[in-house]
């Protein structure tokens, strides 16, 4: 589970759950959304102002994800590293698979 806290006052906002497992990395996307990576070798996009996993996608394998299909998963793809471009159009991903992905955000595919 991922912790948001209130920079001024130190203090919890709210709890984004959902990695099956350790949330690995973070990138702020626009005000109120944020993508996580983990060890369950997703990438997580969140809608911080109702709390929401909004989209799940497996980055080494091109795959957008329901909740059902992570627990499958191989954590040997976890996703160690990401970050997106400023025009939030891209994202590119690491991690233990030894090879970075590049996606196009807003068709959530792979490039």
């Amino acid at each position: 589970q991922i912790s948001v806290c209130d920079l001024q006052t130190g203090k919890q906002d709210m709890v984004l759950p959902g990695h099956k497992g350790t949330a690995m990395c973070v990138a702020a996307m626009q005000e109120d959304m944020l993508l996580t990576g983990g060890d369950d070798g997703t990438v997580r996009t969140w809608d911080t102002r109702c709390n929401k996993c909004c989209k799940i996608v497996s980055p080494f394998t091109g795959v957008v994800l329901a909740e059902s299909d992570v627990q499958g998963l191989d954590n040997r793809s976890a996703v160690t590293c990401l970050d997106i471009d400023p025009g939030e159009n891209w994202m590119v991903c690491g991690g233990l698979c030894n090879y970075m992905t590049l996606w196009h955000l807003p068709s959530s595919t792979l490039s």
